[in-house]
C-alpha cells in the first residue's frame, strides 16, 4: 500500500523500518499515554503483526515518512479490533506541531472509505492526550463515550461515519 500527501508517503511496513520506529516508540514522551515505551523486542512483533495484519486484511498500521528524505517520523492507520476499525498514529516528538498527523490521518481515513469499504472508523485518545484528541476533531470525529481501551487504560471514544463525511 502506499499513499501520498503534499509532504508524506504513507506506506506498508517493512521489517527494514524496526530499528527506526523502535527508536520512535522507544520515547516515553511519545508512548505516554499508550502504555509506556516499547523495547526493540516489542517493535518487532508490533511491525511484524502490521505486515502480517495487512496480508491478511488488507489494511494495517502504516510506515509514515517524508517525501523530501524518506525519514520515517511514524505510524498512521487501522487495526480490526473486536467489533470495529480503530484509527491510530503516532509520530516522532521532533515532528509533533506540523500536522503531520492530521495530515496521515485524513489520507488513510480517506482511503479506508474509499477502498476498504469501511463505513465507520473509530478513534480512541486518552482524556489528556489534547493533540490525539485535536486530530479526531479537525477530521470531523464526533466523541461517542468514555471507555477504556482494550488493554484497559482510559479513552475517549470518537468515531466517523461514512455517510457524514464532507463533501469537498
Amino acid at each position: 500500500m502506499q499513499l501520498e500527501t503534499d509532504r508524506l508517503k504513507i506506506r506498508s511496513f517493512t521489517t527494514a523500518d524496526i530499528e527506526a520506529f523502535a527508536a520512535i516508540v522507544a520515547d516515553e514522551a511519545v508512548m505516554r499515554y499508550l502504555g509506556g515505551s516499547m523495547t526493540y523486542a516489542d517493535t518487532e512483533h508490533y511491525v511484524t503483526r502490521a505486515i502480517d495484519t495487512e496480508r491478511d486484511a488488507g489494511f494495517s498500521r502504516y510506515a509514515v515518512e517524508l517525501k523530501r528524505n524518506g525519514e520515517l517520523v511514524g505510524m498512521c492507520g487501522f487495526a480490526p479490533v473486536e467489533d470495529y476499525i480503530d484509527l491510530g498514529y503516532r509520530f516522532d516528538q521532533r515532528h509533533w506541531g506540523l500536522g503531520f498527523a492530521t495530515e496521515a490521518a485524513r489520507a488513510v481515513v480517506e482511503d479506508g472509505f474509499a477502498h476498504h469499504g469501511f463505513t465507520e472508523i473509530v478513534g480512541m485518545a486518552h482524556p489528556e492526550n489534547s493533540g490525539s484528541i485535536g486530530v479526531l476533531k479537525k477530521l470531523d470525529f464526533t466523541f461517542e463515550r468514555d471507555q477504556q481501551t482494550p488493554r484497559g487504560m482510559p479513552a475517549k471514544r470518537f468515531l466517523l461515519k461514512r455517510s457524514t463525511l464532507r463533501q469537498a
